[in-house]
This record gives C-alpha cells, sequence and structure tokens, in this order.
C-alpha cells in the first residue's frame, strides 16, 4: 500500500546561513514519501542562490517580499502531500520526524493537526537544555473559550491534513501580529481533534533574530488581544455561538500593567489566581506551571521588569535573579 504523501514546507527570508541545514535536514528522511518545498520571501542574502542549488530534488518558488502568511500560503499551493509539516528556514528536522507524524495521523483519521516536541539549540547548531511540555489533545476549543489558550509549541512542530489547510488557507488578516502558527491552530480546534507527540523531532534554534523575543510590551498586548478576536473570529465562522473575552486571557491581563491602563490591583491578582487554575486544566507540568505564574507575577506587579523578562524567559531571568 502506498504511503501519503508528506510536504515539509519551508518559508524563508534571509535566513540563507541556515537554509541548507534545514533543506538537507528534510530531504534525509526515513519516510520514503517526502516532497520539500521551499518558499523565498524576497531574500537579499544568498538564499536564494542556496536553494537553486538543489534543482529539482526540492520545489523552489520565489516571490518579492510579502511576508509569511503569503509565503505559506503560497508555499501550500505548491505542494501536494495529503500531509503538510511547518518548518522554519533556521530549524532542522529530526530524521524521523515525517515518519513519526504520518503514523500519528494514520492512527486516527479524525485527527486535522499534530504538534511533537522541540530540542532547542543555539545558533552554532548546539544542543541547549530542553525540557518536554505538555501537548494538548482532543477536542481543545473548551480551552480556547475558558483560557484564550491551549498548549501547542512552535511552527516547526506542527502538521496538518491537507484538507483542513485547504479550509484554513488563505490565513484571514484578523488580527494584528498573529503568526501563521497561531491561525492555523486555533483555526485547526474547530475543524477537529488535534494530537500531540510526546518525542522531540525538531532542532528549534534560539539566536538573536528569532521573531518573538522581538516583540516590544505593546506588540505582545495586541497580539494576546488579536488571539481574542481570531477565536472568536473562527468560533462565529464555524457557527459555533461560544465566546471568549479578554478577560479570559490572563497573560493579557498581567501585560496591561505596562501600559497607561493597567488592570486593579485586585484583577492582577484574580489573574494569578486563574492562572494556577489555568495550568492545572492545561495539565501543565509543575515547572511550567511555576515559571508560568512567576513570569506574570513579575509583569503584573514589577513593570519595569517585564521587558528583561520577556526578552530572557522567565527561567533564564529566574536564574540571573537567583545569582545575584
Amino acid at each position: 500500500m502506498t504511503k501519503p504523501l508528506a510536504s515539509i514546507l519551508i518559508c524563508n527570508y534571509n535566513y540563507g546561513r541556515f537554509l541548507r541545514e534545514a533543506i538537507d535536514s528534510a530531504l534525509n528522511q526515513t519516510y520514503p514519501n517526502v516532497e520539500v518545498v521551499v518558499v523565498d520571501d524576497g531574500s537579499t542574502d544568498d538564499s536564494i542562490e542556496i536553494a537553486e542549488s538543489y534543482g529539482n530534488r526540492i520545489v523552489f518558488l520565489a516571490q518579492t517580499n510579502q511576508g509569511q502568511r503569503t509565503a505559506f500560503g503560497n508555499g501550500f499551493d505548491r505542494s501536494t502531500g495529503d500531509i503538510v509539516l511547518a518548518l522554519d528556514s533556521d530549524d532542522r528536522c529530526h530524521p524521523h520526524r515525517v515518519e513519526r507524524v504520518v503514523a500519528a495521523f494514520e492512527a486516527d483519521p479524525a485527527i486535522v493537526q499534530v504538534c511533537h516536541q522541540r530540542q532547542t539549540i543555539d545558533e552554532d547548531g548546539n544542543p541547549l537544555q530542553s525540557r518536554n511540555v505538555r501537548i494538548s489533545s482532543g477536542d481543545v476549543t473548551p480551552a480556547l473559550f475558558r483560557w484564550a489558550r491551549y498548549q501547542w509549541g512552535v511552527t516547526s512542530t506542527l502538521a496538518y491534513r491537507r484538507d483542513a489547510l485547504a479550509v484554513l488557507l488563505p490565513i484571514e488578516p484578523v488580527a494584528d501580529i498573529i503568526w501563521i502558527d497561531t491561525n492555523a491552530t486555533i483555526g485547526a480546534a474547530f475543524l477537529g481533534p488535534v494530537a500531540g507527540i510526546n518525542e522531540r523531532l525538531v532542532d528549534y534554534r534560539v539566536h538573536g533574530n528569532n521573531m518573538q523575543s522581538a516583540l516590544s510590551p505593546k506588540q505582545l498586548i495586541r497580539q494576546r488581544r488579536g488571539t481574542v478576536e481570531l477565536i472568536n473570529w473562527y468560533a462565529a465562522a464555524n457557527g459555533d455561538q461560544r465566546r471568549v473575552t479578554p478577560d479570559a486571557d490572563n497573560e493579557l491581563t498581567a501585560l496591561r500593567s505596562m501600559t497607561d491602563n493597567p488592570a486593579s490591583v485586585w484583577r492582577r491578582l484574580v489573574g494569578l489566581a486563574r492562572t494556577l487554575h489555568e495550568s492545572i486544566d492545561l495539565r501543565r507540568a509543575p515547572i511550567d506551571s511555576g515559571l508560568t505564574l512567576f513570569s506574570r507575577a513579575v509583569i503584573s506587579f514589577a513593570p519595569s521588569q517585564a521587558e528583561r523578562l520577556i526578552g530572557d524567559g522567565p527561567g533564564r531571568y529566574l536564574r540571573s535573579v537567583l545569582r545575584r
């Protein structure tokens, strides 16, 4: 029986120094039926020359700079796989990634999205200390309406059935500063159950240009408000009468402390109490529950430290505080 075709979709912008590693990792899979699609979003470095050097081993599309949303959509249109795996161009697939992901989809025909664990690496590709996190599975819409989130991973840990992405794409520009992974993971939740693989199947590279660390507090607030808008948009589009309010987002309550319109002290305290409930409901690991609570407490009541915490991450920030 022929195995389903899997497409690995790599979107790139000026990451020529990492691109060859990403493409090679996608080509060197144990799974026998893989298509690699690379979209360059108007790079000005040597990315196009690198991609073109692979010839017909990959499907390559070069476009003018139009952003991640358009690049992903155009890449999907050029792909033909029954299963589509995302890979950022600064990350690397492990050899068994496609094999494990396809097996997860085949185990349950209802699954629309699969997410797996990641191994963190530094800019030079050396492994960093990593830990597995809880990945949500099943029907995750109750968590979206209760907490404005569920537990998923970064772009390179995500994979979708083609028919699910065909419904979700093109991504509607509903909200500001919402990454393609946020759009897809929220939209997929309204199409069917999701699944998680508790195995590290990708190397996630941490370096100075990672997008999340570059966001300002105001952009983070806009992103969280946009997430609430996006949940409600997908709910309405799928005939779901449920809605979520900004007050349900405990991270947003904390982030408001960094603005001229902070939540009241009481509301911030309620937000921290709800954070504990959120961690229990989402079944976060104890260390992740503690770091989430610590992060939101610092942002809520010591906003002068918030930008540093957001840039460093709660773990690194906490270690630096304890070393003083």
